[in-house]
């Protein structure tokens, strides 16, 4: 027969807790993280050099851009 003990019963906290640090984790991520690697250099370079091909980095579709066949062509 099966027993269930108060150990083997799931905290009804346990599943929130676990929910909060992972909105915390993404919140910081995105708030410190990712502004942070915008502003190193290696992205700094990328996006001028689309900035000079003419292609607007902040794109959500490069394949929507009328540039994209020319450069598609030249690489």
């Amino acid at each position: 027969m099966l027993e269930t003990t108060s150990q083997s019963l799931p905290n009804p906290w346990r599943g929130r807790l676990q929910l909060l640090l992972i909105v915390l984790a993404l919140g910081l991520v995105y708030t410190f993280v990712l502004p942070w690697l915008a502003g190193t250099d290696l992205v700094r370079q990328r996006n001028q050099r689309y900035e000079d091909l003419g292609i607007d980095p902040a794109a959500t579709f490069y394949t929507d851009h009328p540039m994209v066949d020319q450069l598609l062509r030249d690489q």
